[in-house]
Order: structure tokens, then sequence, then C-alpha cells
């Protein structure tokens, strides 16, 4: 009997640790990006504007009508699952290490940067609510 118990123990544990998440806070987030992965600046403002309107800050954001996944909601049909994009597994932008899904969101900056002029434009929450001037209160009160 005490076998079925640690083995139930155990599932659990594994079914709890693949569902949680981590939501940030658009103050925490901005220090995430700003002080562990150095942007700052209007980049940083975008950059906290752009998942804010993406995902809500949530590192398990699945958007299953454009395939887009994790916090900055990158795309399975360009970036993920693709050996050309940023070559990481879809799955690995759901969990709350946001390394490796920053590193991918800068590669995808980077590529737009060069084809466009504007590496924000790969984002349509940039396009809809971030381009431009953002209030200058947006992050005052972090």
């Amino acid at each position: 009997m005490a076998i079925f118990v640690r083995i139930y123990l155990l599932l659990f544990a594994i079914m709890f640790s693949t569902v949680t998440c981590k939501i940030f806070t658009r103050c925490t987030f901005a220090a995430e990006l700003k002080y562990r992965y150095g942007i700052r600046g209007r980049q940083l403002e975008k950059w906290v504007c752009i998942v804010e309107h993406e995902s809500g800050f949530n590192t398990r954001a699945i958007n299953s009508q454009t395939d887009d996944f994790g916090i900055f909601q990158i795309s399975r049909r360009y970036w993920c699952d693709k050996r050309s994009g940023c070559n990481i597994a879809c799955r690995n932008l759901l969990n709350n290490d946001i390394s490796d899904d920053v590193q991918c969101a800068k590669k995808i900056y980077n590529t737009r940067q060069h084809e466009s002029g504007d590496g924000f434009t790969a984002w349509l929450a940039y396009n809809d609510n971030c381009r431009g001037s953002l209030s200058k209160g947006y992050l005052s009160r972090c």
C-alpha cells in the first residue's frame, strides 16, 4: 500500500510541476529584463509592452489560433520547433526559465531589424499597442 501512495504522490508532483506557471507583473518583468538581460531604456519599455499585450506576462501562454508559445508568444510556424528559427522546442518556451525565450526573442528582433529596420514589428502587439511613444508613466512606478 505504501508503494502506491509514493507512486501517487510522485505522479501528483510531476503533474503539478508541469502545470505551474509564472505570471510576472509589469515591474517584475521589467526588472528581470533590465538586471538579468541588460535591456534598458526605450527598448525595455517596448519589450515589456509587447509581452503585456501578447501573453499577459504568463510564461505558459499558448495561443492555439496562431500557434504561438510562451511569454513572448513565439511562433511555431517560423521560430520554435524549426532548425532555421531559434532551434528550440516550443514546449521549452513554456517553463518559468525565460532565458531561452529572451534569446529567441532577441534573434527574432535582430532578424526583423535587419529586414525592415524595426525589429519589434515581428509582434502584432507592438504594431497595435506599443509602437510610437508609450505614456511617460508606463514604467515610472517600477
